[in-house]
This record gives C-alpha cells, structure tokens and sequence, in this order.
C-alpha cells in the first residue's frame, strides 16, 4: 500500500489479492484510497451499524457542497454572478412552464 496525506492507498489489484490485510489496515486507518491505474477511483471508509447513518449523511453533505461550489465556479466563469435580479427574474420567467387558465 503507498502512503500519501495521511491517507494510504491500495490498488484494486491489492484489494482482491490481499483483503485481508486491506481491512485490517482500514481499520486502523479509518480510511483508504482504492486506485485503478495509479488514480483515485474509490474511497474506502470504516464505519459502524452504529454510525453508519451519520457517516453516510455526512458523505452526501459533502458532495453536495462540492456541487454547489462547482455550480457557483461555472456561474462566476459565465458571467451569471453579476447578474441583475431583474436580469434573473427574465430568466427564470422564460424558463417557466405558462399556466393555462
């Protein structure tokens, strides 16, 4: 396994020729980075029945802000950041299904 930023990674290659020696390790390191290639395609996390629900919640708050950041990056490249809210609002009313009455 090689090490870098507190963080070891194994090979999917080490995951299925030495799994037992991975688990251990992720038990004690509470996380592992599993790469194909040499690049980062999973990450492994120890958890609990216990925890398991919070771990989880915790994972998909921070995906979501990652995509919120990536949104607001695209937004601010695109110019959409200096928007006028008269601006937005033209947007979003030509986007809008019309009612029919």
């Amino acid at each position: 396994m090689l090490r870098s930023h507190a963080t070891n990674f194994v090979s999917v290659r080490g995951v299925r020729s030495r799994s037992a020696a991975v688990w251990q390790a992720l038990d004690e390191e509470r996380h592992l980075v599993v790469t194909s290639n040499g690049r980062p395609i999973a990450l492994l996390s120890a958890t609990s029945s216990e925890t398991f629900d919070e771990t989880l919640a915790a994972l998909r708050q921070a995906e979501a802000l990652r995509a919120i950041a990536s949104m607001q990056q695209r937004a601010r490249e695109a110019g959409a950041d200096r928007l006028s809210l008269d601006a937005i609002n033209t947007e979003i009313a030509a986007v809008r299904p019309r009612r029919i009455e």
